[in-house]
């Protein structure tokens, strides 16, 4: 046996061609939550349709409104339409098969605090709002259980135009200041509509009062046993309190007893403490006057040793101005014998122009130079020409290692970082352990990481 659908709630989006979704009410609650996003909306004021579907596939009422989304297509959380409400308060409007639909929109809305949020729907003759919903329903996109009291097989065929059926609903129909002119009555297709058992119909609505009142009944009895559960638990609740107040009562007399006790404790250690601090004060009174008069015997002892290191100054000053004029005599043997010094350098200059490190080596002058890993050099006064063309190369041969070698460990020692690449090309840099001399540098190894101590080739 057929089971009879329901009336479903659901919610159709437009877009400039029509229709272009359609949801669930449930659906759209789930958006509104925020609990699913629509991106296709993202920043946009989108154009919906609240419609209360009937299970002949035709809409009984429908709520046209406007829902904002953000950039990431979430639904305006302060967005509030009591649709419902809207939907069973609407203007009759045109039949679309089941009736008159119920309308509400911008320009039919007896609430004006919802009505900007509520959008105008095309009626003119290259659209039509409502016949696109129609059209839309009745293919079914829900999956409802068809009523087939009023069709033998399968949906209704799509139509331009609406197609009026016998309804209940055409009895109390009465044109409102929204709905458009009466259509000619087309005859019911015979093929996708049957006569209906009125007999069978006021059977079944007088076994669904029987199983309404039966219901009734056994509600008022469970609510009357739970009227009496309450006022058991009240009363017992108010024993329990009393109880409660007594136990608290009983406690806090107990406790203002152990707090007089304890308060009479404090007092009298208070008082002792009070006894202990004045003696102790008597005895810091005490104490500071004998401070004060050995202060004053150190004072006047201080002011004898400085009186005594006064005299002690001038006879120092008086012995400086004597070493001020011994020094003097000192400056000017001083001068006299640097004169004599330049007239000797410019003899020894004249000697050495042709061997300019040997004039410097016979009086005895060493050259050092520091360098990482060699440290301090003794340059021979035979080697600094080596020296000055490659200092590099006379370090690296002094360390014993190849002037290439010594720049690679030199790198190395100044940045101790992995130069191994990843397979992205990038250097790895990582921080290693540093080599302190040039012999124990070995490249592919000392200069890289555990990860990258293979990749580098190895020295030639």
């Amino acid at each position: 046996m057929q089971k009879k659908s329901k009336t479903v709630e659901a919610v159709l989006f437009f877009n400039e061609q029509g229709v272009c979704q359609q949801m669930l009410f449930a659906e759209f609650e789930a958006v509104l939550d925020r609990v699913v996003d629509l991106p296709g909306y993202a920043g946009q004021r989108a154009c919906a349709a609240f419609v209360l579907v009937e299970p002949s596939l035709a809409p009984r009422a429908v709520v046209f409104f406007h829902l904002e989304f953000d950039a990431l297509g979430g639904a305006d959380p302060t967005w509030n339409i009591p649709l419902r409400q809207l939907a069973e308060g609407g203007d009759l409007s045109t039949d679309l098969g089941d009736g008159p639909v119920r309308l509400a929109c911008a320009s039919h809305c007896a609430d004006a605090s919802v009505r900007e949020q509520l959008w105008e729907p095309s009626r003119g003759a290259e659209r039509d709002d409502l016949l696109l919903i129609r059209d839309a329903l009745l293919r079914n996109p829900f999956g409802m259980l068809i009523n087939y009291d009023t069709m033998q097989a399968g949906p209704h065929p799509l139509a331009t135009q609406p197609v009026p059926i016998a309804s209940s609903v055409q009895r109390w129909y009465k044109p409102g200041p929204f709905a458009a002119a009466p259509m000619a009555p087309v005859p019911v297709l015979e093929d996708w509509a049957a006569p209906r058992n009125s007999q069978a119909d006021d059977e079944h609505n007088m076994e669904q009062r029987l199983k309404a009142a039966r219901l009734i009944k056994q509600q008022r009895s469970l609510l009357n046993d739970l009227n009496r559960q309450c006022d058991t638990l009240k009363a017992d609740h108010e024993q329990q309190l009393l109880k409660q107040q007594a136990t608290a009562t009983r406690q806090q007399n107990r406790l203002r007893k152990q707090y007089d006790k304890l308060l009479a404790e404090q007092n009298r250690r208070l008082d002792a403490l009070e006894r202990d601090q004045a003696a102790q004060l008597q005895g810091l009174t005490q104490q500071n006057e004998q401070q004060q008069k050995a202060s004053e015997v150190q004072l006047g002892q201080c002011q004898r040793e400085l009186r005594l290191q006064v005299d002690i100054n001038n006879r120092l000053l008086s012995q400086l101005a004597q070493q001020a004029g011994a020094l003097q005599k000192l400056q000017k043997q001083l001068l006299d014998r640097e004169g004599q010094v330049a007239e000797l350098q410019g003899k020894l200059a004249a000697q050495t122009s042709s061997d300019p490190f040997g004039g410097l080596a016979a009086l005895g002058v060493v050259f050092v130079a520091f360098h990482p890993g060699a440290g301090h050099l003794t340059i021979p006064a035979s080697d600094l020409l080596r020296y000055q063309e490659n200092p590099m190369a006379y370090v690296a041969t002094k360390c014993s290692v190849s002037p290439e070698r010594y720049r690679q460990w030199l790198r190395h020692y100044q940045s101790p970082r992995c130069e191994g690449t990843g397979g992205d090309g990038k250097p790895c840099n990582h921080s290693i352990s540093r080599v302190d001399h040039p012999s124990r540098f070995h490249v592919g190894e000392s200069n890289c990481c555990a990860v990258h101590k293979a990749a580098l080739p190895s020295p030639a």
